[in-house]
C-alpha cells in the first residue's frame, strides 16, 4: 500500500447474473468496462452504494442504471476487500438468476456469457477475482 494515510471504504454491490444452459452448465454475465480506471478490464455489474441505501437497493439501482434490468437480489455469495491505494473496495457479491427485460449497455462496450471452464479468459478486475475464483471451484 503506497499511502499509509486514511483509506476510504466503498461498498461496492456486483450481481454474478447466471443463466442454465442445460443440466449441468450455466453460463455467467461478464462485462468489459468502456471508460475510467479500470477500462478494459472486466468486472461483474453493479457499482457503489450510496449514503442512504442497503447494499441490497443499491444493486438494484445499478442493474437498472447501467442495463435496463429489473432483478430480483438472490443470495449473498461473499463479501471481498480489495485494497488499491487509498481506497478500500469492499464488493458485496450477490446471485442473481432472475431477472426481466432486454440489457442495454450504458457503462460498458462488450458483454460475455461465459461457461464456468471460460472465466479466466478475460481480464477481471481485481477486486472481482475472487469471486471468479469461488464460481471455477464451484463452492457456492
Amino acid at each position: 500500500m503506497k499511502n499509509a494515510g486514511v483509506l476510504i471504504e466503498l461498498d461496492v454491490a456486483a450481481a454474478v447474473m447466471q443463466r442454465q444452459i442445460s443440466s449441468t452448465s450455466k453460463q455467467t454475465l461478464a462485462m468489459r468496462r468502456s471508460s475510467g480506471a479500470m477500462q478494459g478490464y472486466w468486472e461483474f455489474p453493479g457499482g457503489k452504494r450510496e449514503a442512504d441505501e442497503s447494499v441490497n437497493d443499491c444493486l438494484i439501482r445499478e442493474i437498472k442504471e447501467e442495463l435496463g434490468l429489473t432483478i430480483t437480489v438472490g443470495k449473498l455469495l461473499m463479501v471481498n476487500r480489495h485494497y488499491a491505494e487509498s481506497v478500500v473496495i469492499k464488493l458485496h457479491a450477490f446471485i442473481v438468476t432472475h431477472w426481466s427485460g432486454n440489457i442495454t449497455m450504458t457503462d460498458h462496450d462488450k458483454m460475455l456469457w461465459l461457461d464456468t471452464a471460460e472465466l479466466h479468459k478475460v481480464m477481471w478486475s481485481p477486486a472481482d477475482i475472487p469471486v471468479v475464483q469461488l464460481l471455477k471451484a464451484n463452492k457456492y
